[in-house]
């Protein structure tokens, strides 16, 4: 084996013992759901994934060259070589298919987060409404004052206003059934 071949696959050992680490760490922050980790994770596993893959490219062009006198040997080097390449593309494509998913989770996180923020404030304007229509109805149903003949008006315009606390109530519920 050539001095240049030797360099290049100990350099390729460690960058894969360090690909080892970082994809061991990668699978604990995606376990912890902390985001920040999870993309440093993947970034570096990315560019460790990167180096393996030209590392490997080099690795292979330098067996071609080197090992044409010995061709039994060189084809089942390269076999290897070539098997580790398409292992690479594969765990590559695994960790574009996570990131996928982990950024469609953290979406549906997001949204549902949004729409449990919407929902309460909707709660609290509709309490508020009703607290409102109740204090308004309560008012003019006990203000009572009745100054001479006139009861049919008064009794009118209580109706009116309770029509109109009904209705509010009605929409309200209308409203909540409907979400």
């Amino acid at each position: 084996m050539s001095l240049q071949i030797q360099e290049l696959s100990n350099n390729y050992n460690t960058v894969l013992s360090q690909y080892t680490s970082a994809y061991k760490n990668y699978i604990n922050a995606l376990n912890s759901n902390d985001i920040n980790l999870t993309n440093t994770y993947n970034n570096q596993l990315q560019q460790l994934n990167s180096q393996l893959i030209n590392m490997n490219k080099q690795i292979i062009n330098d067996y071609n060259t080197t090992y044409n006198q010995n061709e039994q040997e060189g084809n089942r080097q390269q076999q290897i070589l070539i098997n580790n390449y398409k292992k690479l593309t594969q765990e590559r494509n695994l960790i574009d298919d996570n990131i996928n998913a982990y950024q469609t989770l953290d979406n549906a996180y997001e949204t549902g987060n949004n729409n449990i923020t919407s929902n309460y404030y909707k709660y609290i304007v509709f309490v508020f409404v009703v607290i409102f229509l109740l204090f308004i109805l309560m008012r003019i149903n006990f203000s009572g004052e009745q100054r001479g003949g006139g009861g049919n008006l008064l009794n009118l315009k209580n109706n009116i206003v309770f029509g109109l606390a009904l209705l509010g109530v009605i929409i309200i519920i209308t409203i909540f059934l409907t979400k």
